[in-house]
């Protein structure tokens, strides 16, 4: 086990602050592949570890949900995405704390995803789709808890935005795999409640 404490920072409407505390392995797919580092990845090995949330530092967000932090080169991304927590802030005037267990059956449970492949956030909170992300692996988070915290910035518009912080903490997420990968707490921010566009 090991941690991290990261000092994130991106230009897409975010403040961002992240501490990374990862255990566990990862073993999917049955293609041989050849790595960032020139080395050949064995068929049914995963790239992705827990040292892939190390390299997770830059986050953005829009709409009412949608957050997401990635690497530099965006090969790697971890995305959530759900639905009326940043109106909720703004229509109770307060801030707005939820919990969910990944293992429940409740309809609102957001979607996690963790993906490997290359410009995966490229039309991410962009209107104008320009390019084409390839995605070569994708693991669904499925135990777990996902903390959320958002708090209102600014005025809601007549247009639909009701601009917002949103504070994400993992705590114990494991993701799918030939093999699951475990991260015992990962946390990460970013604006959110504007609409997509640049």
């Amino acid at each position: 086990m090991f941690s991290l404490i990261l000092l994130l920072g991106c230009g897409e409407k975010s403040t961002d602050t992240g501490t990374v505390e990862d255990t566990g392995t990862a073993d999917t797919g049955d293609t041989e592949e050849t790595t960032e580092t020139g080395e050949t990845a064995e068929p049914g090995e995963s790239e992705l570890s827990e040292a892939s949330f190390l390299e997770l530092t830059q986050a953005g967000g829009c709409s009412d949900y949608f957050i997401y932090i990635r690497n530099e080169a965006d090969t790697i991304s971890l995305r959530l995405q759900g639905s009326g927590l940043a109106a909720q802030a703004h229509e109770e005037d307060s801030v707005v704390e939820v919990s969910y267990d990944l293992e429940s059956t409740a309809s609102a449970i957001p979607s996690l995803i963790l993906e490997r492949g290359s410009l995966l956030n490229t039309n991410s909170c962009d209107d104008v789709f320009e390019d084409e992300p390839t995605i070569d692996e994708s693991r669904e988070a499925i135990s777990g808890t996902i903390t959320l915290r958002v708090e209102a910035e600014g005025e809601a518009t007549d247009w639909g935005e009701v601009p917002a912080n949103m504070d994400v903490t993992l705590t114990n997420v494991c993701f799918a795999g030939a093999e699951t990968l475990c991260v015992d707490t990962f946390e990460f921010s970013s604006s959110i409640g504007w609409m997509p566009g640049k």
